[in-house]
């Protein structure tokens, strides 16, 4: 049985709907051809699997036309609708443009000679050229040969020299001067009314081109007439030496073909269709023409048997009642024809020979499963082998580029193409290999002596990870082994067997290769060896002991990238085999016995084998197990019930039970589920596994166990988020009002938004309120409703309210109700701004002489500035305390009399200024001198103070005092900025300061300078030590002590 399996590619964010599509016949290699309406066109090639080939990306700024792969090499060539033509070479991209200069209109025909030597090209202008391509698929020059019809180009194929007749042999005659093979080199020769187009020496080919007039030219002189219809297809029968044309109205024209290139005319049919759809033609060499033209059925037609039937479509595979088949594809090598329907599904059918009771064989056509893809599909191509080889092999396996198959007691591992590179051997006690299975990079091997072993593919060459191991010596009653499975870190083998009785075991067999112990499940009673189940839900496993029990395993398999997930199907057991109550065995919920089921495990070695969950198989499945032999020779091995994004689900859901957030991501990651992939990246910083979890549990909807968990770890804020984003705002804010008091204003703001949201504004107020966001948030809410605003603010009273409401009212130009709620804010600067801009600077003045405010007394005083009121500004400003605006004005206005007692209240730099002014003026020379006096006076209450905040500055931040800063910061004796007995305590302290730092001998020096010689060997004794930092602090220290200079 063949198992298809979709990939969908991964097409560039730029490009567009995809127009175009070509496989390689050889490689893996699919073209697609893209039409963006904004951008224009572009190429891009895709691997097998659908992966982007990023060098290999073409944009225009106009869209493809048509798509064609070298024979043999990784070259495409490419036609756009301007006549650009070029040639794109996998895997680095290189691009080759034909001249510009050939064809001006849309390309209609790209074609290459079956060896690759030769491509033709052609336009809607009728123009048709020749090119040579190298060994290598690089271009050679100019263009061999080119021909203009004046007619639209539509199809073009290659007529192969016949096999009898050796191009090496007749080279060399034409050289020893045969005229013979000179007439056949001869591509123009008049003499006979017109020679065969053969270019290309070494192939010996003639071309047939098609125009869209219905003409079909071997040679430059020669038409075959097709009744004036467009031509679609051209077959060519090399067996027959037959031309076969199909136009457009499904009009088929036989021709036999001469030596020459002449035609004859055999027959000419109408093939049946649908009319108005264009259909899909395929051919194959044994002469049968298969057309799909959008009917439910598509048709064939035996040439050679001059015979015709159809294959329909059956809807107990699956397909739909009036299912249109658009396209059709088929591949010669397995023997396999595809078709693609409207309903996106791609029907196969599979060519199969049948013997009848009189041991007569036929062919016929089988239908297959169909696959299921998306959309309606309108173009199909087949993927040829690779490499075959014939084998004689009871079991295969493939891993990277590497094929294993076996033979008596041994296995090999072969080339795609069946070349041994090494024989994994085994002994005769070991038997002879009869099963294998690869997971991960790791190959486990079961011999028909009921040996298993294990190797390592991870190397160049594999090597073996355990010893064979007899399961005979460790399994009771064995009889063979009926399946073999290891998981994806090779340290785990499942084995499946037969008992010597010939039943299949109701158990399957756990083998851990690193501990080298055996455990098992039992199906018959449900409980594995240990009896281990999962305690938080005790229920739960006494109901899957009751649903398993009774059955027996048939297949299994271990994920192939999470080593410890495994995946079992089982059926019931037939009663004649073992006893048992099957009321029990089959017990469901609906009542109905459910034969087949999946069961789920997790294995480790710490916690031995956990059962996690079981399904009931899907009915559309046949089978657990997929492999196929496919085109490539690819062998597939996977769980089924994985490809379903609801099974993903319900075992992501398990991981919540089971608390194992690796195996979800896993999960989620197969389910496509981005949303919930983020959330559980971004909850790995919550320290709780707990709390971890409960995200989980809450983007698979399990909401109720979210909850449970988030309090079973004392998580009460993500718990009052999660209540948010549910909804449940009343225990969100009582969570947040009883546990969470942290958030309970975030919440109480948080509520009232969505209040607002729902329009329940008056509730959502007083949440606002609550939150203490009332006083921004309902003036933007009630924005609409002025009414309503104005009168919520009359009844809150609140000064900022008030305020707010003033400015509105300002911005409206209602000034007199501004005032009142200016008023009523006490906002003195803007009553008095108002009024200033009023006019009334009078009012102005009275409230700020009757208030005092500094803000609004300084914005009268600039007013009285701006109108050259000097003694009212200087007034505004002594009451606003800018003494130095104050002291500006009495200079540039000469008032000296007011000027000294403005710079008495000023700062010491003010005083400074204006004794300056006096001294300058030569007046009022008392005035400065006192003025200075003020100054020094202020200044020498700051030196005693500078030391000793300098000193408490080095203890504070652990500054080394050094002996240059020590002697900065000792007072000279007779010092009129200290007393003798202020000097003294001030050496002392910095002595003790240095005792503290270790620095012994600069303590020793300012004790003996305070007079405190005994105290010297006291300090000894202690000894403390402080930490060196920047030196660059002995600026600040500097900065106090140069004070006193001044």
């Amino acid at each position: 049985m063949a198992v298809y399996f979709d990939h969908r590619v991964q097409a560039p964010d730029s490009s567009g709907s995809a127009a175009l599509l070509a496989w390689h016949s050889s490689q893996p290699l699919l073209a697609v051809a893209s039409i963006n309406p904004a951008s224009g066109g572009s190429v891009d090639v895709y691997l097998q699997q659908g992966e982007h080939v990023e060098l290999c990306h073409v944009e225009r700024g106009f869209s493809p036309a048509l798509l064609r792969w070298h024979p043999t090499k990784p070259l495409l060539a490419v036609g756009w609708e301007t006549g650009e033509t070029l040639l794109l070479t996998h895997p680095h991209g290189e691009q080759t443009l034909l001249p510009q200069n050939t064809h001006t209109a849309c390309i209609t025909l790209l074609e290459w000679s079956s060896s690759g030597a030769r491509l033709v090209t052609g336009d809607e202008a009728g123009v048709l050229a020749l090119w040579k391509v190298d060994a290598r698929g690089r271009l050679h020059g100019n263009h061999v040969t080119k021909q203009q019809y004046n007619k639209p180009l539509t199809t073009c194929i290659f007529r192969p020299t016949p096999p009898t007749e050796d191009v090496a042999m007749l080279a060399k005659a034409a050289v020893s001067g045969d005229e013979d093979a000179l007439d056949k080199f001869n591509w123009r020769k008049s003499s006979k009314g017109g020679g065969v187009w053969s270019p290309g020496s070494q192939e010996g080919l003639t071309i047939y081109a098609s125009t869209a007039d219905g003409q079909t030219y071997t040679a430059y002189l020669i038409s075959i007439s097709v009744s004036l219809l467009q031509v679609q297809k051209m077959f060519y029968s090399e067996r027959r030496a037959m031309l076969a044309v199909v136009t457009d109205s499904l009009l088929l024209s036989q021709f036999s073909l001469g030596p020459e290139g002449g035609a004859q005319e055999l027959s000419k049919v109408k093939l049946s269709g649908r009319g108005g759809h264009t259909a899909d033609i395929v051919w194959m060499e044994s002469g049968l023409l298969i057309t799909a033209s959008g009917e439910q059925h598509i048709r064939l037609w035996d040439l050679e048997r001059d015979d015709n039937y159809i294959l329909s479509l059956d809807e107990n595979l699956g397909f739909e009642k009036g299912e249109l088949l658009n396209c059709v594809s088929y591949c010669a090598a397995k023997d396999v024809l595809a078709a693609g329907t409207n309903r996106g599904r791609v029907a196969l059918w599979q060519m199969v020979t049948v013997t009848n009771q009189k041991a007569d064989t036929k062919t016929q056509w089988k239908l297959q499963t169909p696959t299921e893809l998306e959309g309606n599909i309108t173009q199909l191509q087949s993927l040829r082998s690779t490499g075959s080889f014939q084998c004689d092999s009871v079991a295969l396996a493939v891993h990277e580029e590497n094929i294993y198959t076996v033979e008596p007691n041994r296995v090999q591992v072969r080339t795609p193409q069946g070349t041994v590179k090494q024989l994994l051997t085994f002994s005769e006690a070991e038997g002879n290999p009869i099963m294998l299975d690869v997971c991960g990079s790791y190959l486990a091997v079961g011999t028909d002596a009921a040996h298993v072993r294990v190797f390592d593919l991870t190397r160049r060459e594999a090597k073996p990870l355990c010893n064979a191991k007899n399961m005979a010596e460790l399994i009771p009653d064995l009889g063979a082994l009926r399946s073999v499975k290891c998981n994806a870190s090779g340290n785990q083998i499942s084995i499946l067997i037969t008992q010597i009785n010939g039943r299949p075991d109701h158990r399957v067999y756990f083998y851990d290769v690193e501990m080298d112990t055996l455990s098992h499940f039992d199906f018959f009673t449900g409980r594995p060896l240990s009896g281990l189940s999962q305690s938080d839900d005790n229920q739960r496993s006494r109901d899957n002991e009751l649903e398993l029990a009774g059955r027996y395993p048939v297949s299994q398999f271990w994920d192939q990238s999470e080593p410890r997930l495994f995946v079992c199907e089982s059926l019931l057991v037939n009663s004649e085999f073992h006893h048992v109550d099957q009321s029990h065995a089959t017990e469901k919920v609906q009542g109905v016995a459910v034969e087949v089921l999946v069961v789920t495990f997790f294995v480790t070695q710490e916690h031995g084998l956990l059962l996690q969950d079981t399904h009931p198989k899907p009915p559309a499945l046949q089978g657990l197990c997929i492999m196929c032999l496919m085109v490539c020779i690819y062998i597939c091995v996977c769980v089924c019930v994985c490809f379903s994004e609801a099974v993903w689900e319900n075992m992501a859901r398990m991981c919540v039970k089971s608390r194992r957030l690796d195996v979800a991501r896993v999960c989620l990651g197969n389910m496509g589920n981005a949303r919930a992939a983020r959330a559980l990246r971004e909850a790995e910083k919550e320290p709780e596994l707990e709390a971890r979890i409960a995200v989980l549990a809450t983007q698979l909807g399990m909401l109720e166990d979210a909850e449970r968990l988030y309090r079973s770890c004392g998580r009460f804020d993500l718990l009052n988020k999660f209540y948010q984003a549910a909804g449940r705002w009343q225990q969100a804010v009582e969570m947040a009002e009883t546990h969470d008091r942290i958030h309970l204003r975030t919440t109480y703001y948080s509520y009232a938004q969505h209040l607002e949201a729902m329009g329940d504004k008056s509730l959502a107020l007083t949440y606002y309120e609550r939150s203490d966001t009332h006083r921004f948030e309902v003036p933007r809410m009630l924005m609409e409703d002025t009414l309503s605003l104005e009168i919520y603010i009359n009844k809150m009273k609140d000064k900022s309210l008030y305020k707010w409401w003033g400015h509105y009212l300002e911005s409206q130009s209602d000034m007199e109700s501004a005032l009142r709620f200016y008023d009523y804010a006490q906002d003195y600067l803007s009553q008095v701004r108002v009024h200033c801009y009023l006019g009334n600077i009078q009012k102005a003045s009275e409230i700020a002489n009757e208030t005092g405010n500094r803000a609004a007394s300084y914005h009268v005083a600039r007013q009285y500035e701006g109108q050259e009121k000097i003694s009212q500004s200087v007034h505004f400003y002594t009451r606003a305390q800018a003494y130095n605006n104050a002291i500006r004005l009495c200079k540039e206005n000469n008032m000296d009399e007011q000027l000294m007692n403005l710079a008495l209240l000023s700062n010491p730099e003010d005083m400074m200024d204006t004794a300056c002014y006096y001294e300058e003026k030569g007046a009022h020379m008392d005035r400065a001198v006192m003025l200075y006096h003020k100054k020094i006076l202020m200044c020498w209450c700051c030196y005693k103070t500078i030391y000793h905040d300098a000193l408490q500055l080095c203890l504070d931040q652990n500054l080394t005092i050094t002996e240059d800063l020590a002697e900065r910061m000792t007072v000279s004796r007779g010092s009129a900025h200290l007393t003798e007995a202020e000097r003294k305590e001030l050496l002392e302290r910095i002595a003790d300061s240095c005792m503290r730092q270790g620095n012994y001998h600069l303590a020793t020096k300012k004790y003996t300078q305070a007079g405190k010689k005994i105290k010297v060997c006291h300090k000894f004794n202690y000894k403390n030590t402080f930490m060196e930092i920047k030196n660059c602090t002995f600026i600040i220290l500097h900065i106090y002590y140069t004070i006193h200079v001044l």
